[in-house]
């Protein structure tokens, strides 16, 4: 099915090439700052050399600034890399400029980053404490939630346009045979939650059944009988990539906005949290049990 956009046109869905700009970007973000690092500058250094400052740097080395590349130059003849090293950085710099599969969208701030690292990842571990992860939610739980959030007020073209967007996030992952393996560990408080209706809720816990049998995602529910748990606090995801070249991290979104998690330590306590969430939950069997019984409940 084709996906309405926010001109109102129709466009198919394709499947882009791996690795997309987001991890292009972050890559080179990367190897800026250890270029910055070795040649001994500050981020305040690195931003007058250019005649930019600190943030833009800042921006640039964790992959969310613009390329322009009379500015990337500047700063790899400032920290005076090595001619094979600067082209292949400016080789890259050109490949994670190219327009990304879902340009056609009105993208929220801060959201594109995220979308391009998640095509991008081998795996996703996501707990979800009060609404169902993006990639797991029908059209009509999506529209629910996000009408009721962020677009309440607002014009309910803006609320379409990201249902749109989140659905072609699914198809662009899900229609991948290589699409990262996913773990979902969801809070019964996100399942009993009303969102849309009995229907809506019918539909979308049957979707989670049906999301459960593919060969790369697992669904696990936390259930109210587990007690306090390890993230009470709220959601997050955790990425990992292929390859060991670019490191896990961990994604968390609420009301101050987005935040992208990058110390290994930091990292590395995420994952024990979710490897303790797992434990507390019910096993994949008994959540399709779980699932089942909840179905016949929203009739």
């Amino acid at each position: 099915m084709a996906l309405l956009v926010a001109n109102g046109s129709r466009r198919a869905t394709t499947v882009a090439a791996q690795p997309r700009s987001a991890t292009l970007r972050r890559r080179l973000g990367m190897e800026l700052r250890r270029l910055r690092e070795a040649a001994g500058l500050t981020i305040e250094q690195a931003g007058a050399a250019i005649y930019g400052s600190d943030s833009k740097i800042s921006r640039l080395e964790n992959g969310r600034g613009a390329l322009k590349p009379l500015e990337i130059q500047a700063l790899l003849v400032t920290y005076a890399a090595p001619a094979e090293q600067r082209d292949r950085l400016l080789r890259m710099m050109e490949e994670a400029d190219q327009p990304e599969p879902w340009a056609g969208y009105d993208v929220p701030a801060g959201l594109e980053t995220l979308l391009g690292l998640e095509a991008d990842a081998e795996r996703l571990d996501v707990f979800s404490s009060s609404i169902v992860y993006g990639l797991l939610q029908t059209e009509d739980y999506a529209r629910a939630t996000i009408r009721e959030g962020r677009f309440a007020d607002e014009d309910p073209s803006a609320a379409d346009n990201l249902v749109a967007l989140r659905l072609h996030r699914q198809r662009l992952l899900f229609g991948n045979p290589e699409a990262p393996e996913l773990t979902s560990v969801i809070d019964e408080a996100a399942l009993r939650r009303l969102v849309g209706g009995t229907d809506t809720m019918r539909a979308q816990v049957s979707h989670l059944l049906d999301m459960a049998d593919r060969a790369k995602v697992t669904v696990q529910v936390l259930p109210f009988s587990a007690g306090a748990h390890a993230a009470q606090t709220g959601s997050f995801l955790r990425l990992s990539f292929p390859g060991g070249e670019d490191p896990d991290l961990v994604y968390c979104d609420g009301a101050a906005g987005n935040q992208y998690v990058k110390k290994a330590a930091s990292v590395q306590r995420f994952a024990v949290t979710f490897d303790r969430l797992r434990r507390q939950s019910l096993s994949p069997a008994d959540t399709r049990k779980f699932l089942d019984q909840l179905r016949k409940e929203y009739r």
